[in-house]
């Protein structure tokens, strides 16, 4: 009779039993066994520590049980992803951003990490078991982060669409519209406008250049003529460059003087007004008769008006009459320097008129000298000599006091002639007697 054996396979996950089979088998027969490992394991050995995993046993003469050793892979393959959130709503992408491809032990747990993404925090996520068919995935999802966007200007409003508060992480930055300052020139903002939104808070913040074209106002004031009180009489508009000093310049003006000024820094709002005054010159006026001086006006504003002094007196020497003509310079009566005005006179000269008798001694003349022209005299023909009579003027004039009028030097001569007289003698009686002169 033969003998019939049974051959005992066993399967051992380290010495964990988890698949037996047997076979009955005559006597002295073979029998091939074979270890196949399950996905992410491998065969180590027969409990005979026989390391073939597929072997066979000869001669069997005895009952035989052989247990075969598996152990887990530790390079067993498995799926990190990474899933960051959308920009333009809380959802999450069906492709992962990043994958990472990792090993491990079978059946160990997965040592899965999340990645250090800027702009993003990573949710909390659980372990998995690592599958021996290389089937495990572990998904890890990132919340994208928010941060605060601010701009900055130090100047006028914000205009436009643009996006500000707070913003998710790489969402589009729209900056405003050019902001405007008054006194200055928009230079950009800093930092430079990222096209996206960064992972931190942020403010931009408005850089200005100096305008130098920024208005300012030079305004002139001259002093009243009547009271001490200054008018305005110009305006400029100027430009300078923000936050300089102003390059106002005091104007010329006749009969006026610049007061003392200060420049000063150019105001960004064009409010900068610089007033200069003016004063007006004071002079003295005077009026001279030759080297005496007749009237002074003393501290007389520029532009204000005098009287004329009284004309000086006509007077005269013995060879002609000055009469008053004018002043020298003309006069003007509107103060507008200091001036002297001299007295000028026209000198009417006089004409001797010789007024004589003849014959000398028997008479006078009265009325001659020293005359200027035009002079009406009269010349009266006087005797001294009681037998002498006047006759008449050398040039006809017969009566013996007449009017002259002088136009040069001349000689008047009253002629004075002896009277005569009729002597008559008759006789009474030329028969008587007879008369004669002897």
């Amino acid at each position: 009779m033969k003998k019939i054996f049974s051959m005992f396979l066993a399967m051992s996950a380290m010495a964990t039993m988890a698949f037996a089979a047997q076979q009955t088998v005559d006597c002295g027969s073979t029998v091939t066994i074979k270890a196949t490992p399950k996905a992410g394991y491998h065969f180590v050995k027969w409990n005979d520590d026989n390391t073939n995993a597929t072997r066979q046993i000869e001669n069997i003469t005895a009952n035989q049980t052989f247990v075969a050793t598996f152990a887990p892979n530790t390079n067993t393959k498995y799926t990190v992803n990474h899933y960051l959130q959308n920009i333009t709503n809380d959802l999450y992408p069906e492709t992962a951003e990043y994958t990472d491809n990792l090993t491990g032990t079978t059946d160990e747990a997965t040592e899965a990490e999340a990645k250090d993404l800027i702009g993003f925090t990573a949710q909390s996520f659980l372990q998995g078991t690592i599958a021996g068919d290389e089937s495990t995935t572990i998904n890890i999802y990132y919340t994208r982060n928010s941060y605060n966007l601010t701009w900055s200007t130090n100047g006028n409003a914000l205009s436009g669409n643009y996006t500000k508060g707070s913003i998710k992480y790489g969402a589009e930055i729209i900056a405003p519209a050019t902001p405007t300052k008054a006194g200055y020139v928009f230079a950009g903002w800093t930092p430079a406008v990222s096209s996206t939104m960064p992972a931190a808070n942020t403010t931009y913040t408005a850089t200005w250049e100096a305008s130098a074209h920024t208005a300012y106002i030079v305004k002139h004031y001259q002093e009243n003529l009547n009271d001490d009180e200054y008018t305005e009489v110009l305006s400029e508009n100027m430009e300078g460059t923000t936050g300089t000093n102003t390059a106002a310049a005091a104007q010329e003006y006749d009969g006026f003087t610049a007061q003392s000024f200060s420049q000063t820094t150019i105001a960004a709002d064009g409010s900068t007004v610089i007033s200069i005054y003016y004063n007006r010159n004071r002079y003295t006026i005077t009026f001279k008769d030759g080297p005496k001086t007749i009237t002074k006006y003393e501290n007389l504003k520029f532009g204000a008006t005098f009287d004329l002094p009284a004309n000086p007196a006509s007077y005269e020497d013995e060879d002609a009459v000055y009469n008053f003509s004018s002043w020298t310079p003309a006069v003007s009566t509107t103060v507008s320097g200091n001036a002297t005005y001299t007295a000028q006179f026209t000198a009417t000269p006089k004409y001797t008129i010789s007024a004589i008798a003849t014959p000398d001694g028997v008479g006078t003349v009265i009325g001659g000298g020293k005359y200027v022209s035009g002079s009406q005299i009269t010349l009266t023909a006087q005797c001294d000599d009681s037998c002498y009579e006047f006759k008449g003027w050398s040039d006809g004039e017969t009566s013996a006091s007449r009017e002259v009028t002088v136009s040069g030097n001349a000689t008047f001569t009253a002629i004075f002639e002896k009277k005569t007289y009729t002597i008559t003698i008759e006789s009474a009686n030329e028969a008587q007697g007879t008369v004669s002169f002897e």
